[in-house]
């Protein structure tokens, strides 16, 4: 059925004047990327595995009150205890 479905858009699309055709292969192509954008989840998913691969080394001098003080951090505001 998929090729029937493939067949009858391709023989009503190629009878359409090409600016249409571009508008058919523009929306088309957003569907497609749309299928492909990875979803939140596995970005954060992504984002958590590239952590846990860093060695425990690169974690020594990250701030620990950073959640605090990021305005000293980034600004430099005074420190806040």
């Amino acid at each position: 059925m998929h090729t029937d479905v493939a067949e009858t858009i391709f023989d009503i699309v190629k009878v359409l004047p090409e600016t249409k055709q571009q508008k058919v292969l523009d929306f088309v192509t957003d569907l497609k990327e749309a299928e492909e954008e990875p979803s939140l989840l596995s970005m954060l998913n992504e984002i958590e595995a590239m952590g846990r691969a860093l060695p425990d080394e690169a974690y020594e001098g990250v701030p620990t009150d950073g959640s605090v003080n990021h305005d000293h951090y980034l600004y430099g505001a005074k420190k806040r205890y």
